[in-house]
């Protein structure tokens, strides 16, 4: 059984100071790149071929598009998150899209869908508070075309294959 997430990395101006901030303050920064998580880590025995084919069916007709990452926040208690104040509503859909067929089961009934690059996870209350200060005074932010989507082995820790959004 395979543990994945669904992904996409923006690349552009400003994923350099984005990836530093990661590397103070996200324990996973080393496992894994700045990432928008679009289906969260899941488990199942689909195959290779049946995940490709969901994702060229949910994708098709997709575009990429343009983002822009800069709202910093603090999120579920122990995280920092960089929103989206641009491409967010392109990212909802693509959620949504995702989780329908062989993905269907893994969609959350508890949690509402929140895009985001995640720049830290500090659980202490007065470290995160203060983190969250000093980021924001750094002011970081993406300008980014997002023009695929990946699929990420947890397990292995790379990306088992990528879907290009049709130009």
């Amino acid at each position: 059984m395979s543990q994945r997430a669904i992904v996409m990395f923006p690349t552009g101006e400003g994923l350099a100071a984005i990836e530093s901030i990661r590397r103070r303050h996200d324990p996973q920064a080393s496992l894994i790149g700045a990432h928008v998580t679009l289906v969260f880590p899941f488990q199942s025995e689909l195959s290779v071929s049946a995940l490709r084919a969901h994702l060229a069916d949910c994708l098709r007709g997709v575009t990429p598009f343009h983002a822009r990452f800069d709202n910093v926040t603090a999120a579920d208690g122990e995280y920092v998150f960089l929103e989206p104040t641009r491409g967010g509503e392109q990212m909802v859909a693509l959620h949504g899209r995702l989780h329908t067929g062989v993905l269907k089961e893994h969609l959350s009934a508890v949690h509402q869908y929140l895009p985001h690059v995640t720049l830290g996870r500090i659980p202490d209350a007065e470290q995160r508070a203060t983190a969250l200060a000093n980021i924001r005074r750094e002011s970081p932010s993406i300008e980014a075309l997002l023009g695929e989507v990946a699929v990420f082995d947890i397990a292995k820790g790379t990306v088992e294959f990528t879907h290009r959004l049709s130009a």
